[in-house]
């Protein structure tokens, strides 16, 4: 993480971008079992007040599951758009095992990083800095997703209990299995794709954190 004279920490690339056309839980309410198979990359992200949408290559929209306008709406008030990082699943493929495959927990957005992020590294302000129209989206409210037992199942071994199914969702907490953030209201919808920057920010307004990205960019 680099920091900036306007307070700004580049917390790293967008690694990948996708979303959950369907839930990712099948079966009943007491035997919920956890399915990645079910997550699509994209080309790229729109971001907009109601959720995210995926941009496939083709041009075709996909709505994510957490959007408030998908017809079986995941959306709880806070999870519209969920963050991950790379890092956090290099510690926990050393843990857990290769199955733990970097996105696999259903993050929108991926940041390509070395460094353990934590709710104080989001700061105030999550910006996102689409390179290729030198335009930028602004999230705020930051708050940890906190682990389920079918994804800690998943993570631990899909007949994980007791222990076991403990140690997992202790492991998991914290930021490590993500974050969800909010999108501020009144900005245009952006798209966002592999290869964009993304920085974190706490005292800068939204309506200047174009300039300080922007002079971050051109200080590097």
């Amino acid at each position: 993480m680099r920091a900036s004279m306007f307070n700004l920490i580049e917390l790293g690339k967008i690694a990948l971008v996708q979303v959950a056309p369907r839930t990712l839980k099948e079966g009943t309410a007491t035997h919920e079992q956890y399915e990645p198979a079910h997550l699509q990359t994209m080309a790229a992200l729109e971001i907009g007040p109601r959720g995210v949408v995926g941009v496939r290559q083709d041009g075709r929209r996909v709505l994510d599951v957490h959007h408030v306008y998908h017809p079986h709406s995941r959306f709880r008030g806070a999870n519209s758009i969920a963050l991950g990082c790379t890092s956090h699943y290099e510690m926990l493929r050393r843990r857990f095992g290769a199955h733990m495959t970097s996105s696999c927990g259903g993050e929108n957005i991926m940041i390509d990083t070395r460094q353990i992020v934590t709710l104080d590294d989001l700061k105030r302000y999550l910006v996102l800095y689409d390179q290729e129209q030198s335009q930028y989206w602004a999230l705020g409210q930051a708050r940890v997703a906190e682990p389920c037992a079918p994804f800690a199942r998943f993570v631990a071994g899909t007949s994980a209990a007791g222990p076991t199914l403990r140690g997992a969702l202790q492991a998991l907490r914290g930021g490590m299995r993500g974050f969800y953030l909010q999108p501020s209201p009144g900005q245009t919808p952006l798209q966002v794709r592999s290869g964009d920057m993304v920085y974190a920010t706490d005292t800068l307004p939204i309506t200047v954190a174009r300039q300080a990205v922007l002079w971050h960019v051109g200080a590097r």
